[in-house]
Formats: C-alpha cells, structure tokens, sequence
C-alpha cells in the first residue's frame, strides 16, 4: 500500500523510517511544516505509485529520495515547499530525463521551482550518472564516521575534485586532490 505523511506539524525528521526499502503504492510527504530532513529515507528504492512532496515549509533538499529508481515512480509531484531549492537529486534528475507519467513543480524556492530549473541543476551539477561506475571505481570507508574517511580510486580513475556538502547544500570542503588514495579528517562535520 501507500504510505501518507501528513499534516504532522512537529515533525522534524523521518526518523525511524530508515530500514523502509519499498513502498507498494503512493508515497505522499505532505503538511509537515516543520520537517527539515528527508534523508532517513536514504534506503528506499522504490515507490510503486506517484511520488508528492508538498507544504513542507522547512523543507531545503530532497537528499534522501536519491536513491529510488526512477522507473518505480508513475507521476512526481513537488510543490509549495517555500524553502526547497534543492531538487537535483538522482532520482527526480532519471525521472525527468525519462519521465513514467505526469510531471508537476512549482511554487518552490528559486532551482526548484519548475520542471526547467530542476533539469538545468541536474544538467549543471551533472547529477545523472552511471552509479555501476562509481560502486566499481570508488571506496568510500569508514561510513559512517567521526574522524577520518578514506577515499580510493580504482587505477585509471582520476580523482581531480573533492568536495563534501552538508545536507542543507553548504560546502563543508572543496580540495583539489591528484591522488588517488586519500584520507579526510572529517571531525569538525
């Protein structure tokens, strides 16, 4: 079945939502006003129906909804988010690219705020990208972590480029780097 979240005006967070994988129908976040985060919802795949994002007034980024498969989603709704300006997130970026149904986005914060402005983020930040190549050329350990994280490239694969962006969008780090074996203290995030 469907899964509704709605109207709950102290919720913060979708804490407690962290093992869901799949939601058979509908998947409606809806009225939370002071939901700030998404990202408990980092482990769902799919959503058998259509996807609504909508009067969440906290709510700045869709980080958390990466990680569904675009083709489990058969209409994408995101709308009246006063603060959501981030919107390119993988799977709304595969959605758009090949859309399964119906497509409305509007009255959100500036990036976020029509189909054209969430398709030139996606475009700028080159957000579509092959996730085999990544999980065959990249490790990413401890995660998560408190101290240091270690980041290794397999041979062939240049790492140029590092940059680390809190959930809000702020850049917490952006190094150039020409190694590929390399190790962050991550402490101070």
């Amino acid at each position: 079945e469907g899964l509704h979240i709605e109207d709950n005006y102290g919720l913060t967070s979708l804490q407690g939502l962290d093992n869901v994988k799949s939601i058979g129908g509908d998947l409606g976040i809806s009225g939370n006003v002071a939901l700030i985060s998404l990202t408990a919802l980092d482990n769902l795949d799919s959503v058998l129906g259509w996807l609504n994002i909508s009067y969440n007034d906290a709510l700045t980024s869709l980080t958390g909804l990466d990680n569904i498969e675009s083709n489990t989603i058969q209409d994408l709704y995101i709308s009246n988010n006063a603060l959501l300006s981030t919107c390119e997130v993988l799977s709304i970026c595969e959605y758009l690219a090949s859309p399964n149904g119906g497509i409305e986005i509007h009255d959100n914060a500036p990036g976020c705020n029509s189909t054209e402005e969430v398709q030139d983020s996606c475009d700028a930040n080159a957000v579509v990208i092959d996730e085999q190549y990544i999980k065959d050329n990249f490790s990413l350990y401890p995660n998560p972590a408190t101290h240091t994280i270690s980041l290794v490239s397999q041979p062939g694969t240049e790492v140029t480029l590092i940059e680390i962006i809190d959930i809000r969008g702020s850049v917490l780090m952006n190094e150039k780097v020409g190694d590929n074996n390399l190790s962050f203290n991550v402490s101070s995030f």
